[in-house]
């Protein structure tokens, strides 16, 4: 009865074993009424089969544990603000938790704060790892120590933690380990601090499958230091998101007309451009349409601005406007880099220059002198500019 009982719930052979070596002194008639009785009250709090099995092979004990010993740890660990979802889900994974008092609970709640955790936080940590529970403070705090040692910020480790419980659980060799390969792609020690507080789940990703998510940049034409310059710029690119949308992005710009060799430029300048949507890059291109240039001239600019593709098309537009109403509007084209200038700025230069000089295509520059040499050939600061009336 026992073994055809434990059959039906889906326990193998070598899990029926488990239960009946662990329980030998026992009757068989004795281990079902447990067995009978324990499956019942799980199945009623949500606990499905091949999670009951877990627990009770993990943890065989737990069938001589009565119901209301059970429903107790569940209330105690409600108190510390876990809820009744994550209560189970913590005994689903980590059966143990029933051998383990209150006080060393509330003593680990206590060190993480210590450490600058927040209770969110902590509630997070160890329901999504609740191993921790049985892991020594002592053994944490090294790991929590190896971040700051190598230049992290408290916030930051427990930025990487509370996202990544499992790295308080990982070999500190390992840890060491990530870096030191990091390192040797090219990363500095404060662009592994930015992208793993960005991206914490890289702590614990391969470099293999690091390098598989990035295979289609490598198989466009991107050289090692090509992608090492995006990754440092937008660590957020790495995420599966993004990634698994960057060949879509790539054929895009494609399409509109770029080279190979001209998209790889574009991007490493401009990096954002790979979070963009589809009907963003297109939409941001046909913008420029508008101000009668020709394909090859958008092109253009976008190749000597990559970030256009990132700027409010209201913004361009006054600019271009303006320099079209002084008759410079032709220079955009080989010198794009003026759109980057403060308007009402520029603006008040022409003013102020052309009360004595006329300004024309061959001596335009004098708009965007650096602030500094514009005083020492005029003789009037920025602020005094930019004054109403002047």
């Amino acid at each position: 009865m026992l073994e055809e009982y434990m059959t039906d719930i889906g326990y193998t052979n070598d899990e029926i074993n488990i239960i009946r070596n662990t329980f030998i002194n026992y009757s068989s008639s004795t281990i079902l009424y447990n067995l009978k009785n324990m499956y019942n009250f799980f199945r009623r709090s949500g606990v499905n089969n091949k999670e009951f099995i877990y627990i009770t092979t993990t943890s065989p004990n737990i069938l001589l544990e009565s119901i209301e010993n059970i429903k107790q740890k569940i209330l105690e660990l409600n108190s510390f603000g876990f809820t009744k979802i994550s209560s189970f889900n913590i005994l689903k994974t980590y059966p143990y938790i029933l051998d383990i008092s209150n006080q060393k609970i509330k003593n680990k709640f206590d060190k993480l704060y210590d450490f600058g955790f927040h209770k969110d936080d902590i509630l997070i940590i160890l329901s999504n790892n609740a191993s921790l529970f049985g892991i020594d403070y002592s053994s944490i705090k090294k790991r929590l120590q190896l971040f700051l040692d190598y230049g992290y910020s408290p916030r930051q480790v427990i930025n990487i933690v509370t996202n990544v419980p499992s790295i308080i659980d990982t070999n500190i060799s390992n840890i060491q380990k990530k870096f030191i390969e990091y390192e040797k792609l090219g990363f500095k020690k404060s662009d592994i601090i930015k992208i793993s507080y960005y991206l914490p789940e890289l702590m614990v990703l391969s470099i293999d499958s690091i390098s598989l998510k990035l295979n289609d940049l490598d198989n466009f034409g991107y050289s090692l230091n090509d992608i090492i310059s995006i990754v440092k710029k937008v660590p957020i690119v790495l995420k599966d998101y993004y990634l698994n949308k960057i060949i879509i992005k790539l054929n895009c710009l494609s399409e509109l007309g770029f080279s190979k060799e001209e998209i790889i430029n574009i991007t490493c300048s401009n990096p954002y451009i790979l979070l963009y949507s589809e009907e963003m890059l297109i939409e941001r291109f046909n913008n420029l349409l508008y101000f009668e240039y020709s394909l090859d001239d958008i092109r253009k600019l976008i190749i000597n601005l990559p970030i256009l593709f990132g700027y409010d098309i209201n913004t361009i537009s006054k600019k271009i406007k303006y320099y079209d109403s002084i008759n410079l509007k032709s220079i955009i084209i080989n010198d794009t880099s003026i759109l980057l200038y403060p308007l009402e700025l520029i603006e008040k230069r022409y003013n102020f220059i052309s009360k004595s000089l006329s300004i024309n295509t061959k001596n335009y520059n004098l708009l965007f002198l650096s602030d500094k040499d514009f005083y020492k050939k005029y003789k009037i600061t920025k602020e005094e500019l930019l004054k109403d009336g002047v």
